[in-house]
């Protein structure tokens, strides 16, 4: 469940277009867009390095490789 929530919840926020349809507030010069958009792409990618993890630590402890 958790690895659903991980991974899910930043997809789901950079469809959510009328959520980001702005220019303000900018962050460094750069409209809400562009920030909002590169900060989905970093969580999306940690959700899917943790949800790595977890699904795979069983694995790891065991020395299992199936």
């Amino acid at each position: 469940m958790i690895c659903t929530i991980l991974v899910i919840t930043p997809v789901v926020l950079a469809l959510s277009v009328p959520l980001y349809q702005r220019t303000e507030p900018t962050l460094g010069g750069l409209p809400f867009f562009y920030w909002f958009q590169m900060t989905m792409a970093v969580a999306a990618a940690c959700g899917c390095g943790a949800t790595y993890f977890i699904a795979f630590r069983k694995e790891t402890e065991t020395g299992d490789t199936q």
